[in-house]
């Protein structure tokens, strides 16, 4: 999912549903649903090989000898 998608859900959401800004947000630990934790930080920018969820590096202060390739939600 690409993050304009992402945030068009998000959006959608907030339309329908005002109260939602005020919930915390929680992620799950794997596509089943085993598990759910609460998100502790912001988004950011970082470079990840997508094909194996495997994540390189993060952007810090907008410094970065990659370009960025995926935004990580927490």
């Amino acid at each position: 999912m690409k993050l304009k998608e992402y945030l068009e859900e998000l959006n959608k959401i907030i339309e329908q549903n005002p109260e939602a800004l005020e919930m915390e947000v929680i992620y799950a630990k794997d596509d089943e649903g085993n598990g759910y934790q609460k998100v502790n930080f912001s988004p950011s920018l970082g470079w990840a090989d997508i094909r194996h969820y495997y994540i390189d590096y993060f952007v810090v202060n907008g410094q970065t000898e990659e370009e960025p390739n995926c935004v990580c939600i927490n």
